[in-house]
């Protein structure tokens, strides 16, 4: 079964409101993959879970990114390099697939407003 991966709109969306959707980065489940209403905000991508996508959680200061680019590699062994900068994928694996590990990874309230501000006038 292909990925779906979040449109451009939606990853623009995500972006401009993340001040506002900040508390929801906290919730225990993902919510950005749903919307109300009859807007489709993914597409059928031509990329295929090879096998799981289970990361291994941060210990302390050790963010086990070397690691988890392993398994990242394994469940996608026939990603190309564009596809691998897409912006697309990357959100959503960290809002979806991988929501428990970024949870984990980044605590939404200690991010400073100063990045949230800066981050809102990018994407104005």
């Amino acid at each position: 079964m292909p990925l779906e991966l979040f449109r451009n709109a939606h990853v623009s969306h995500l972006k401009v409101q993340l001040g506002t959707n900040l508390a929801r980065y906290a919730e225990a489940r993902p919510w950005a993959d749903r919307k109300p209403g009859t807007e489709r905000i993914v597409f059928d991508a031509p990329l295929e879970l090879a096998g799981p996508l289970t990361l291994e959680s941060p210990v302390g200061e050790d963010k086990r990114d070397f690691a988890n680019a392993k398994v990242v590699h394994r469940a996608f062994p026939s990603l190309t390099p564009l596809q691998a900068r897409d912006p697309r994928l990357w959100t959503r694996l960290t809002h979806v697939e991988c929501w428990k590990y970024m949870a984990h990874r980044f605590e939404p309230r200690v991010i400073p407003r100063a990045v949230l501000a800066q981050v809102e006038r990018d994407h104005e």
